[in-house]
């Protein structure tokens, strides 16, 4: 038997205001109430204690049972049951039975948290629940094929071709036969192959005699060329427009938007952006997207399988984007409606994945932790490492670090083994790739990744937005380091 779960709003408040172990051993009390009812059924929920003092509230509501759920010894979770559905009806610390035992008037008390409910949206699954599991994870010996050298960076998945193959026809067919413009996005989260579906289209359509030409950032054209051992041609070394321009990971709307609104007179013009708008310089609004949708007057093409990226480190940039999601910037009620009505739609967007690349190592270590030298001392020593670029990733949260502290002996690595940024700098990696990252984070920094939080301020929040670069750079291992 299956049951769906609900959650009232009052139990929501309360999770995000618990501590985040406790998150985290709510997230797995659910799962393991969830499995336990799609082996058992309803046999399940004889294995949990009704809660005594609203047995007869219960009743007089209709409801089967209250069922106490334990939670870390203590802590307790009442859930509600009722034919095939379940009802997250309020949590609590360990003396919580009091508060509840007291209640003046228990009925109404729980008939508004079951009406309030809805359906629970990332509980049951502590993978991809609504925190930033500190689980580890084990595995970034290579599984696929060459993926420790540069080949790496020619391989297309199914879907991603299916992109090459109707935006070439259509660019082939626009510059023999067309008129004007056509512009194409490719819109998608990290580690979905957008770089390389530009390239590939460049690649394509060059092969037919056209001109085409490359629009990105000093590192990923320093990145490309160097992996690839090739002549990358880029925009800005010619001042003639290239019958096909492929712009990678603009730095903001305004940005394409200059980039769009080139006019040629004499000649058909095709113009393919491809970005994530989660690491746009600025977050985009939600009417900032559907403007630029309606200016393309065509569908983008939006890549969802991620695997660039070992599926254990791409599910922690989501979760991390989860977190972003439900945080904001501000505390006034006013500033705070506001910002989800611009944001929160594109918050939650393009952090849907698929994973096709198992595997991948993370690690949170405190920063004394004596573990932490002997995990650096294993990757560093690893037998496959990358020879194409830097295999590794530095960086130091600048609300509490200069520089990478010296005792970890990663600060004497030479640049063609490691590249070294500060937490400010992550658009310096913008659609760069990295075997392997070590992040070191303030405590502060580090506790906003993991739950929801408010009234950080603009600049602050945005800054903790862009960490979802960092995360995203590395394909093989994560290390976080906290203070």
């Amino acid at each position: 038997m299956s049951f769906s779960i609900f959650a009232s709003q009052a139990f929501l408040e309360e999770y995000d205001r618990a501590y985040i172990d406790l998150q985290r051993l709510t997230q797995h009390a659910i799962a393991d109430l969830v499995a336990r009812c799609d082996s058992l059924g309803e046999r399940a929920l004889a294995e949990y204690r009704r809660y005594k003092s609203l047995v007869e509230p219960g009743r007089a509501l209709g409801v089967s049972s209250i069922l106490e759920v334990k939670v870390s010894g203590g802590a307790r979770l009442l859930m509600a049951h009722k034919d095939a559905r379940l009802t997250l009806v309020a949590l609590g610390p360990h003396d919580a039975e009091k508060k509840w035992d007291t209640l003046k008037n228990k009925r109404a008390w729980l008939r508004e948290r079951i009406a309030g409910a809805s359906r629970a949206k990332g509980f049951g699954n502590p993978v991809d629940g609504l925190f930033l599991s500190l689980e580890p994870s084990e595995g970034w010996e290579p599984y696929f094929p060459g993926e420790e050298s540069s080949s790496w960076l020619h391989f297309l998945d199914d879907q991603q071709q299916a992109v090459v193959e109707a935006a070439g026809n259509a660019i082939e067919e626009h510059l023999l036969d067309g008129r004007g413009v056509l512009r194409f996005l490719v819109l998608g989260g990290p580690g979905t192959g957008k770089t390389v579906v530009l390239l590939k289209l460049l690649q394509r359509i060059r092969s037919e005699g056209f001109t085409a030409s490359l629009r990105c950032s000093d590192e990923v054209h320093q990145f490309l060329s160097a992996s690839l051992r090739t002549v990358i041609p880029r925009a800005e070394d010619d001042e003639r427009l290239a019958d096909l321009l492929v712009v990678d990971d603009p730095g903001s709307l305004h940005e394409l938007q200059k980039e769009f609104s080139v006019r040629p007179r004499t000649r058909p013009l095709a113009i393919v952006a491809a970005f994530d708008p989660l690491q746009l310089d600025e977050l985009p609004t939600s009417a900032d997207l559907e403007k630029l949708k309606q200016r393309i007057s065509r569908p983008p093409f939006v890549l969802t399988a991620c695997y660039r990226q070992r599926a254990s480190l791409a599910r922690r940039v989501v979760q991390m984007t989860n977190v972003l999601a439900r945080s904001n910037p501000y505390l006034a009620d006013s500033k705070v409606e506001d910002f989800d009505a611009k944001y929160g739609d594109v918050l939650q967007s393009f952090n849907t994945l698929e994973y096709r690349y198992p595997r991948g190592a993370f690690r949170t270590l405190p920063i004394k932790d004596a573990g932490l030298r002997p995990h650096i001392d294993k990757i560093l020593t690893s037998r496959r490492q990358w020879t194409h670029s830097p295999p590794i990733l530095l960086v130091f949260d600048d609300e509490a670090f200069d520089d990478v502290p010296r005792g970890s002996g990663l600060s004497r690595l030479s640049p063609e083994r490691a590249t070294c940024i500060s937490s400010s700098e992550a658009w310096r990696i913008k659609g760069l790739e990295y075997q392997h990252a070590f992040v070191w984070l303030a405590s502060a920094t580090f506790g906003s990744l993991q739950q929801p939080f408010q009234g950080s301020g603009e600049r602050r929040y945005h800054n903790r937005r862009l960490l979802r670069i960092v995360a995203s750079r590395a394909r093989d291992s994560l290390t976080i380091i906290h203070t």
